[in-house]
Protein backbone atom coordinates (compact mmCIF):
# COMPACT_ATOMS: atom_id res chain seq x y z
CA UNK A 1 0.00 0.00 0.00
CA UNK A 2 2.91 2.65 0.57
CA UNK A 3 4.58 2.19 -2.90
CA UNK A 4 1.10 2.64 -4.19
CA UNK A 5 0.75 5.84 -1.98
CA UNK A 6 4.53 7.46 -2.79
CA UNK A 7 4.13 6.07 -7.10
CA UNK A 8 0.90 8.49 -6.78
CA UNK A 9 2.53 11.25 -5.06
CA UNK A 10 5.40 11.05 -7.49
CA UNK A 11 3.02 10.50 -10.55
CA UNK A 12 0.90 13.96 -9.28
CA UNK A 13 4.13 15.54 -8.44
CA UNK A 14 5.84 15.12 -11.92
CA UNK A 15 2.25 16.04 -13.46
CA UNK A 16 2.17 19.55 -11.62
CA UNK A 17 5.63 19.90 -12.79
CA UNK A 18 4.91 18.94 -16.32
CA UNK A 19 1.33 21.62 -15.94
CA UNK A 20 3.66 24.30 -15.00
CA UNK A 21 4.61 27.22 -17.51
CA UNK A 22 6.11 29.51 -15.52
CA UNK A 23 7.88 29.75 -11.83
CA UNK A 24 4.40 31.54 -10.81
CA UNK A 25 2.68 28.68 -10.73
CA UNK A 26 4.80 27.27 -8.36
CA UNK A 27 4.04 27.48 -4.34
CA UNK A 28 6.45 26.85 -1.32
CA UNK A 29 6.81 26.84 2.31
CA UNK A 30 7.16 29.45 4.65
CA UNK A 31 9.95 28.57 7.50
CA UNK A 32 6.26 28.97 9.41
CA UNK A 33 4.86 26.31 7.23
CA UNK A 34 2.32 28.60 5.77
CA UNK A 35 1.81 27.96 1.92
CA UNK A 36 3.50 31.12 -0.17
CA UNK A 37 2.34 31.56 -4.15
CA UNK A 38 5.40 32.86 -5.95
CA UNK A 39 2.63 34.52 -7.81
CA UNK A 40 3.18 37.09 -5.08
CA UNK A 41 6.03 37.86 -8.03
CA UNK A 42 4.34 38.13 -11.05
CA UNK A 43 5.27 41.71 -11.74
CA UNK A 44 9.13 40.74 -11.18
CA UNK A 45 11.03 40.30 -14.41
CA UNK A 46 14.22 39.00 -13.01
CA UNK A 47 14.62 36.57 -10.30
CA UNK A 48 17.81 34.43 -9.18
CA UNK A 49 16.90 30.77 -7.34
CA UNK A 50 20.02 29.79 -5.44
CA UNK A 51 20.96 26.62 -3.46
CA UNK A 52 22.03 27.71 -0.17
CA UNK A 53 24.13 25.26 2.00
CA UNK A 54 22.28 23.04 4.19
CA UNK A 55 24.94 21.58 5.75
CA UNK A 56 27.15 23.85 7.70
CA UNK A 57 26.59 25.78 11.30
CA UNK A 58 24.17 28.29 10.82
CA UNK A 59 21.86 25.83 9.14
CA UNK A 60 19.87 24.83 12.01
CA UNK A 61 19.61 28.69 13.43
CA UNK A 62 18.60 30.39 9.83
CA UNK A 63 16.82 28.21 7.96
CA UNK A 64 16.26 24.57 8.48
CA UNK A 65 12.69 24.32 8.02
CA UNK A 66 13.08 26.28 4.63
CA UNK A 67 15.20 23.45 3.53
CA UNK A 68 13.97 21.23 0.43
CA UNK A 69 15.48 18.16 -1.76
CA UNK A 70 16.87 19.83 -5.01
CA UNK A 71 17.36 16.14 -6.79
CA UNK A 72 16.29 13.04 -6.77
CA UNK A 73 12.78 11.10 -6.38
CA UNK A 74 12.27 13.74 -3.42
CA UNK A 75 13.36 16.90 -5.23
CA UNK A 76 10.64 19.81 -4.94
CA UNK A 77 8.64 20.40 -7.77
CA UNK A 78 10.42 23.85 -8.61
CA UNK A 79 13.55 22.14 -8.77
CA UNK A 80 12.29 19.68 -11.00
CA UNK A 81 11.31 22.42 -13.12
CA UNK A 82 14.12 24.58 -13.19
CA UNK A 83 16.26 21.87 -14.40
CA UNK A 84 14.24 20.18 -16.70
CA UNK A 85 14.23 23.88 -18.72
CA UNK A 86 17.51 24.62 -18.73
CA UNK A 87 20.98 23.32 -19.92
CA UNK A 88 20.28 19.11 -19.88
CA UNK A 89 17.99 18.50 -17.09
CA UNK A 90 21.06 17.28 -15.00
CA UNK A 91 21.35 17.65 -11.17
CA UNK A 92 22.06 20.49 -8.76
CA UNK A 93 25.95 19.68 -8.69
CA UNK A 94 26.52 22.04 -5.59
CA UNK A 95 25.53 24.24 -2.97
CA UNK A 96 25.30 27.96 -4.11
CA UNK A 97 24.45 26.97 -7.75
CA UNK A 98 21.71 29.24 -9.22
CA UNK A 99 19.29 29.48 -12.03
CA UNK A 100 18.36 32.94 -13.52
CA UNK A 101 14.34 33.31 -14.25
CA UNK A 102 13.50 35.98 -17.10
CA UNK A 103 9.82 36.72 -17.16
CA UNK A 104 9.13 33.64 -15.61
CA UNK A 105 11.14 31.26 -17.76
CA UNK A 106 14.67 29.55 -16.62
CA UNK A 107 16.95 31.27 -18.50
CA UNK A 108 20.00 29.47 -17.74
CA UNK A 109 22.39 27.87 -14.75
CA UNK A 110 25.06 29.51 -13.37
CA UNK A 111 27.84 27.66 -11.72
CA UNK A 112 28.52 28.25 -8.04
CA UNK A 113 31.33 29.74 -8.38
CA UNK A 114 30.58 32.87 -10.66
CA UNK A 115 30.38 35.39 -8.97
CA UNK A 116 27.15 37.57 -8.70
CA UNK A 117 28.67 41.28 -9.35
CA UNK A 118 29.25 39.87 -12.94
CA UNK A 119 25.87 38.85 -13.34
CA UNK A 120 25.17 42.85 -13.13
CA UNK A 121 25.37 43.47 -17.36
CA UNK A 122 23.01 40.45 -17.81
CA UNK A 123 20.21 41.54 -14.38
CA UNK A 124 20.05 45.03 -16.16
CA UNK A 125 20.13 43.95 -20.10
CA UNK A 126 16.97 41.47 -18.70
CA UNK A 127 15.25 44.60 -17.38
CA UNK A 128 15.36 46.57 -19.78
CA UNK A 129 14.53 44.05 -22.91
CA UNK A 130 12.47 41.23 -20.34
CA UNK A 131 9.40 40.80 -22.50
CA UNK A 132 11.76 40.04 -25.70
CA UNK A 133 14.76 37.98 -23.80
CA UNK A 134 14.40 34.52 -24.61
CA UNK A 135 14.16 35.71 -28.38
CA UNK A 136 17.50 37.34 -28.49
CA UNK A 137 21.22 35.46 -28.08
CA UNK A 138 23.09 36.28 -25.25
CA UNK A 139 26.46 34.90 -24.57
CA UNK A 140 26.73 32.10 -21.53
CA UNK A 141 28.66 33.13 -18.53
Amino acid sequence: MRRHVRTLAMALMLAAVALSTSIYDFTLKTANGEDYPLSNYDHTPVILVVNVASECGFTDVNYRALQVDVNGPNAHPLYTWLKSNVDDGRDVAWNFEKFFVVDGQPWKRIAHNVNLNSLEDEILYALAHETSYHDDDHDEL
